[in-house]
């Protein structure tokens, strides 16, 4: 919905700036998120690629997520400097490798079906 798209938004940006191991990349857009859940929701007993894919992309977001609620109980511990907060940066890289992935494969019909 909307809190997840407004999420997915705030952390492409923090991935620009945290994500001192891979690209750092800013346009990792909502689109193929969304995309995943609506091969997950229509799993029909069949585990597929796409069902494969799909599951990381959300299970990454979601650990990032997790992890962001957790931090937010203990900001004092967080190093302003991003990039050096190791928990943070491999969540990111996670969901970076994870989000290039299902670019490539949730978005082309013909991919996703093969």
């Amino acid at each position: 919905g909307r809190a997840r798209q407004s999420l997915a938004v705030c952390v492409a940006k923090l991935n620009t700036v945290a994500n001192s191991r891979r690209k750092g990349r800013g346009d990792l857009g909502f689109e193929v998120l969304e995309r995943c859940y609506m091969v997950l929701e229509s799993a029909d007993g069949d585990f597929t690629a796409a069902h494969s894919i799909a599951n990381q992309a959300t299970s990454s977001f979601w650990a990032l997520r997790g992890y962001l609620r957790h931090a937010s109980e203990s900001l004092e511990r967080i190093d302003p400097y991003l990039g050096n907060n190791a928990g943070l940066v491999d969540r990111l890289v996670d969901w970076e490798e994870s989000w290039e992935m299902g670019t490539r494969y949730m978005q082309h019909e013909k991919l996703l079906n093969a």
